[in-house]
């Protein structure tokens, strides 16, 4: 009893140092997804951003505490590898009954993003040339609401100024922010032509960051298919079969994590603490996508579950993470821990 309190205590304080950093690395990255530049976006959109994403913040926070409190356990204290799941089944139930007393007229895990306020200040600093990719673009403000604009296009040695700009949508010369187009568009009138010059928000991002490499962007890619393959299994099911799955699901993520966790903690693996947990995370997104795959190209019919018969593939997964656990045992037993 000692062993589950010590531990739950750990998991709620690593959970309470992690949030933030999580929290915060969660909407960089969305806002960098959706090719919005981070670094002048303001502290209101950050805000904004990271509210939305409350509940993903969590349930990441949580599952990180979690392994990184049982990969850091010492192996000569556990007589068993299933009292490990106890803590952090009863946290994640006071999670889940927190989040439905919370949202009980919403649908859980719904992420429903506000719209993000962009200004020309979000993506250019005034009076210097700001370098973007084919393009060097200044903006000049000498009067209230009324700017110049140079546009050094590199790929043709052109340098366009526009006199007179306005913001939106109205005016002769116009500079315009285009959220559905992502892209930034300079209209003007040119020896009686209508002219348009468009910026791509994607040619603001920052190249070769920490947040925006190829490896991060692959195990996005991978990360959106896995959930667009869990919202297929609840897209037609009612509320009450929706909170039923996905709290299947996320106890089956624990079943499949923890032993996964606790074996990797071993000196001779070298995936003790940190790095077996990023090591798991990393793993989850594929192992579930695959499984997710094969279940749907496979066809299985479930019928004996009745009208549960959606809770199938969460079942499968709470199996994997058993063979997990007596794998494990049976590892551990040979070696005498």
């Amino acid at each position: 009893m000692r062993f589950i309190v010590k531990t739950l205590i750990k998991i709620i304080i690593f959970f309470i140092v992690i949030i933030i950093p999580i929290g915060l690395f969660i909407t960089f990255f969305v806002l960098n997804q959706r090719d919005i530049p981070v670094w002048n976006i303001g502290i209101r959109n950050i805000l904004i951003t990271t509210k939305d994403f409350a509940l993903p913040t969590i349930i990441i926070s949580f599952l990180f505490a979690t392994l990184l409190t049982i990969s850091l356990v010492d192996k000569m204290k556990v007589r068993s590898i299933f009292v490990l799941h106890i803590p952090a089944v009863l946290i994640g139930i006071a999670l889940i009954i927190a989040f439905y007393g919370i949202q009980k007229n919403e649908q859980p895990l719904s992420i429903i993003e506000k719209d993000v306020r962009l200004g020309y200040l979000s993506f250019f600093r005034e009076n210097v040339f700001n370098e973007i990719n084919n393009h060097s673009i200044m903006v000049k403000k000498p009067k209230r609401n009324i700017y110049t604009v140079y546009i050094y296009d590199k790929s043709n040695n052109k340098l366009t100024i526009l006199n007179n700009v306005t913001y939106g949508k109205k005016g002769k010369n116009l500079m315009y922010i285009n959220k559905d187009r992502k892209q930034i568009e300079f209209f003007y009138t040119q020896r009686g032509k209508s002219m348009v010059i468009s910026v791509p928000f994607s040619d603001f991002r920052i190249k070769n960051s920490s947040i925006n490499n190829r490896f991060i962007i692959f195990y996005a890619n991978q990360l959106r298919k896995t959930l667009a393959s869990i919202r297929g299994l609840y897209a037609k099911l009612s509320k009450i079969d929706l909170y039923i799955l996905l709290g299947a699901l996320f106890l089956s993520i624990l079943m499949i994590s923890i032993p996964l966790s606790y074996a990797l903690n071993d000196g001779g693996w070298g995936f003790s603490g940190i790095i077996g947990v990023i090591f798991i995370f990393l793993l989850l997104p594929f192992l579930y996508g695959s499984v997710l795959r094969f279940l749907q190209n496979a066809r299985i019919n479930a019928a004996f579950l009745g009208k549960f018969s959606y809770l199938f593939p969460s079942i499968i997964f709470c199996g994997i993470g058993i063979l997990f656990d007596i794998l494990i045992k049976v590892r551990g037993i040979k070696k005498g821990i």
